[in-house]
């Protein structure tokens, strides 16, 4: 969802982060986090955002805000090992299954197909807020709720996504 390309970020959700930032009165700085440290970022005030590729496996059970889904995507109970890159960052999860998105699953196999996978959900990805900025929620999910419907929107998902 993103892709750093030489100094420069790129991706479906750098755009949509991009055009958030056009359509309000937030300005954006991309600091990167690697996976193993989100559940850090969760449960701390230090960011506002934490976004890229971000799945929440069980809403009913979470305690951090979160926004509403942006790019609907399948979910895949897999069998056999694949690289941490390909691992899909799945929040809340309570089984210890072993679960990719589709966008990632995809990805993967056209680098290879040594593991077998299964749909078992539909889902989609979630942009997660600080625990004490629910207007910063409300206004992603304002935005979130026009552009969803724009030619902009679908640009950046054939762009970026195919």
């Amino acid at each position: 969802m993103f892709e750093k390309q030489g100094e420069k970020l790129t991706g479906f959700e750098k755009e949509l982060m991009d055009n958030f930032s056009e359509n309000s009165f937030f300005e954006i700085e991309f600091i990167p986090i690697e996976k193993e440290n989100i559940s850090y970022y969760l449960n701390s005030n230090e960011i506002d955002i934490i976004v890229g590729g971000l799945i929440i496996y069980d809403e009913k059970n979470c305690n951090f805000l979160y926004s509403k889904s942006y790019l609907p995507t399948k979910l895949f109970k897999y069998s056999g090992n694949i690289p941490e890159k390909y691992e899909s960052i799945i929040l809340n999860k309570s089984e210890e299954s072993k679960i990719i998105d589709y966008l990632r699953l995809k990805h993967y196999f056209r680098k290879k197909s040594d593991i077998t996978a299964e749909e078992f959900s539909d889902s989609g990805y979630r942009i997660i807020f600080s625990k004490n900025n629910k207007a910063l929620k409300e206004e992603f999910n304002r935005f979130l709720k026009t552009f969803i419907d724009s030619k902009e929107y679908e640009f950046i998902v054939r762009r970026n996504i195919g």
